[in-house]
């Protein structure tokens, strides 16, 4: 389980280090959703709508 937090963790960080490049922003979410269970893509997209690059992705999760 923690392992699992940990990539929630350095997923977020990923997303928060490619936020400039809309093209990478969409690339890692997708890659990313990947690796995450269904619980942590919940708690992801919840996190991922409170970051002021949201609007700009295209592939987002609803």
């Amino acid at each position: 389980m923690f392992a699992m937090s940990s990539f929630l963790k350095y997923t977020k960080t990923v997303i928060q280090k490619v936020s400039f490049d809309r093209h990478l922003l969409n690339k890692e979410y997708r890659k990313c959703l990947g690796y995450l269970s269904n619980k942590e893509r919940k708690e992801f997209n919840s996190w991922l709508k409170n970051q002021p690059y949201y609007s700009t992705m295209e592939s987002v999760e609803h």
